[in-house]
């Protein structure tokens, strides 16, 4: 007879659906969910998130191998309790975030999240209970969002008009989710709308701890955070996309985004 269920819950994304805001409602309450729940954030899978990274980018099933065997090896180290619980997040198991580069889309992410359920079911076999759990956002805000992280964090060169044209195809995040589902039965897939989990009290937080089954008692004892990381004003945006097409060397322009972005949040501190 098996032993008690290994409850897993791996929230993979996706990038720019309130994920920052989901962790840092995580790190902030780390100390109260720790009684309860164990806890993977973003900082303790780097191995991980960058053989993903690279599978997503040049599909050698070398990377997805590595990506496997280093996330089985991570929940490993845990040390788990049997039936303690495990929350696992960050957007990066699914990959970059399309835009970057030649990557239009996220259809690494279904055969990732099947090499994750793999390497799980070795380590627990029939007592695992798992569950993935993907955060999306309606098609066009995602495209504004997604376009204005690149203008920020890269040398994105595209306007928005052309970025949407280039990679629309990357915005029917319900499409992936479908087709996750089907890679990863018969595990649980949840799906959530950043739209619905903006007047809940935790935020995007909450459909994570809707899937751990977190107790009513310990989740009333939770703090929010106000959102993070969200979307730049259109003169910025503006600003960033203008260094982005300078001459200035990577270096050069890397400084500069880092000054123009330090003055708007001292701005911001002094309002």
């Amino acid at each position: 007879m098996p032993g008690p269920q290994q409850r897993i819950v791996i929230h993979a994304g996706f990038h720019k659906t309130g994920t920052s805001t989901a962790q840092a409602v995580l790190r902030k309450n780390r100390a109260i969910l720790r009684a309860e729940t164990a806890m993977i954030l973003p900082f303790g899978l780097k191995s991980v998130r960058s053989a993903a990274r690279g599978f997503s980018t040049w599909r050698d099933p070398s990377a997805l191998a590595r990506a496997a065997i280093r996330f089985g090896c991570r929940v490993q180290e845990m040390k788990l309790k049997p039936a303690r619980k495990l929350l696992v997040t960050s957007e990066e198991l699914s990959g970059h975030m399309p835009g970057r580069g030649d990557l239009a889309d996220y259809s690494a992410a279904p055969e990732l999240m099947r090499a994750y359920a793999e390497a799980l079911e070795q380590l627990f076999g029939k007592r695992l209970w798992l569950s993935f759990v993907f955060s999306l956002r309606g098609a066009e805000e995602w495209l504004k969002s997604a376009h204005g992280e690149h203008v920020k964090s890269s040398r994105m060169v595209l306007d928005f008009d052309s970025f949407r044209q280039r990679y629309s195809g990357a915005s029917d995040l319900p499409a992936i989710v479908a087709a996750i589902r089907e890679a990863v039965a018969p595990h649980e897939v949840r799906e959530t709308w950043l739209e619905d989990t903006a007047a809940r009290r935790l935020g995007p937080a909450g459909p994570l701890l809707d899937a751990i089954g977190l107790s009513d008692a310990r989740r009333a004892a939770l703090g929010p955070v106000a959102p993070v990381n969200r979307a730049l004003p259109e003169a910025v945006l503006c600003e960033l996309l203008a260094i982005n097409r300078s001459r200035r060397s990577d270096a050069d322009a890397r400084a500069a985004k880092r000054a123009l972005l330090s003055a708007l949040s001292d701005q911001t501190r002094t309002r």
